[in-house]
């Protein structure tokens, strides 16, 4: 009965051990961010507060979006069968609601919405604009943001290097080995989050329900 104890004993410090060493050696997962990076948050921020955030780095605002809080109460397919007019008012309604962040009038930053299904994807790719951002409206997604040192892991492709070969939720690592060796943020955006991403960062995102979302750039 003491050997079993014995045994048991070394057991249980030979777990403890790995679970210490596993934990504080430096060992890379995929999801581990490194110690210098850090998420800025503010709640409906106004302008001045929005600016100041984003020069600091990666960035999540709330309640950014309550005055189209209803969307959330309807299916996609009953957005989708909006009828023309009705449609072409939401999305003006939008564009001036968020072109308060823009903070000029020369019309050259983008503003789109639109309805996704579960499970869509925006391919892993790299952010080229001086300001982008992604607002939920509607649903919840999952932002991966990956930092700029990382791309020579995340494979872009020959013709459009600022968009990967690889889709970073389906493709098996033996065919891009490199991405088991990068560190990402995951960001979980529920309905009013808007997530701004610095310039050269590199993201992908998937829904984890049908949503509505509104990107600026």
């Amino acid at each position: 009965m003491s050997n079993e104890k014995q045994i048991c004993g070394v057991i249980f410090i030979i777990v403890i051990l790995i679970f210490f060493l596993t934990k504080y050696s430096g060992y890379n997962t995929g999801n581990n961010i490194p110690p210098y990076i850090e998420i800025f948050t503010a709640d409906n921020p106004i302008l001045e507060v929005f600016k100041e955030t984003i020069q600091k780095g990666p960035s999540v605002f709330t309640s950014i979006s309550l005055a189209f809080d209803k969307i959330q109460h309807y299916p996609l397919s009953e957005l989708n069968k909006m009828k023309t007019e009705a449609k072409a008012n939401l999305h003006h309604n939008l564009k001036n609601h968020f072109k308060y962040y823009l903070d000029n009038d020369d019309n050259k930053n983008e503003i789109m919405s639109r309805g996704e299904n579960e499970h869509v994807v925006n391919p892993l790719q790299k952010v080229v604009e001086q300001l982008f951002m992604i607002c939920q409206i509607k649903g919840v997604k999952k932002i991966l943001l990956f930092t700029p040192e990382q791309q020579s892991l995340l494979y872009p492709n020959v013709v459009n290097p600022h968009v990967s070969k690889a889709n970073f939720w389906t493709d098996p690592l033996f065919k891009f080995p490199l991405l088991q060796n990068t560190n990402y943020i995951e960001i979980i955006a529920y309905p009013g989050h808007m997530v701004y991403i610095p310039k050269d960062w590199w993201w992908t995102s998937i829904n984890m329900e049908e949503t509505f979302t509104t990107y600026i750039k």
